[in-house]
């Protein structure tokens, strides 16, 4: 079970994203505010937890979405299906729902990863074969970069990369991690062993460790399950092409 402290370090990140109050983010309500920690995004960011709907807009919107929103429900408002009837032609990329997810020591579920080994300088060329095998917008979904570390590597018994990963500090003390699996080797525990390599580093460093994919993404979001990380909320992000 996730321990009381890291669940507060976790409230107060999310409730200093949107300039709120911890307790805001139980509330049975939707709540539109303006941007703070999204200041210069041009589009709503939506952060949904259980019964609590909090809504993110460029400051120049509060008022009019407010208005918009107003007798509707949580449940109501985070959908795509919404947000494109709210703003119109103005909606361009969505991104999400996407699942967010955290493990600390009490959640974390050890899997084999016998397989990986921390990748290093010379180990760019096969990153890029990876980076070939899978195209462009996986990798950068991934995260991965050759020049950042830590990354890993899951190998097959002939030495060929199957999949690799990264442990990435982005809002300390929170370690992201990304993965990515070679197509022809997908479904055979890689990414797994990956994600478990990666998250027992970065809790031996100290980190509470995040996980975020799509929701759409059930293999992504089974194997962070079984390796015992604890869905914390969902996000919706529509960047708009105009305020």
């Amino acid at each position: 079970m996730t321990m009381q402290t890291t669940r507060e370090t976790i409230d107060h990140y999310w409730a200093a994203t949107f300039g709120c109050q911890p307790a805001d983010l139980y509330q049975p309500n939707l709540m539109v505010v303006r941007h703070v920690a999204l200041q210069g995004y041009q589009g709503a960011y939506l952060f949904r937890r259980g019964p609590s709907c909090v809504m993110s807009v460029p400051e120049a919107l509060v008022e009019a979405v407010s208005m918009a929103v107003r007798g509707h429900t949580p449940d109501e408002v985070f959908d795509p299906q919404f947000l494109v009837h709210g703003f119109g032609s103005a909606v361009g990329k969505f991104v999400g729902p996407t699942w967010q997810g955290y493990a600390d020591s009490t959640d974390f579920q050890a899997a084999d990863s016998s397989s990986v080994r921390q990748l290093g300088p010379s180990d760019e060329a096969i990153l890029r074969g990876l980076e070939g095998a899978c195209g462009e917008a996986e990798w950068e979904q991934s995260g991965l970069d050759p020049y950042r570390e830590p990354l890993f590597g899951a190998f097959l018994a002939g030495g060929e990369l199957a999949a690799a990963g990264t442990a990435e500090i982005r809002d300390d003390p929170f370690l992201d991690v990304g993965v990515l699996t070679h197509p022809a080797y997908r479904n055979h525990g890689h990414g797994r062993a990956i994600v478990c390599a990666a998250t027992e580093y970065g809790l031996d460093q100290g980190h509470i460790m995040h996980f975020q994919a799509l929701r759409a993404n059930l293999p992504a979001l089974a194997l962070a399950r079984a390796l015992g990380y604890q869905e914390y909320a969902a996000t919706l992000a529509v960047r708009l092409s105009r305020i």
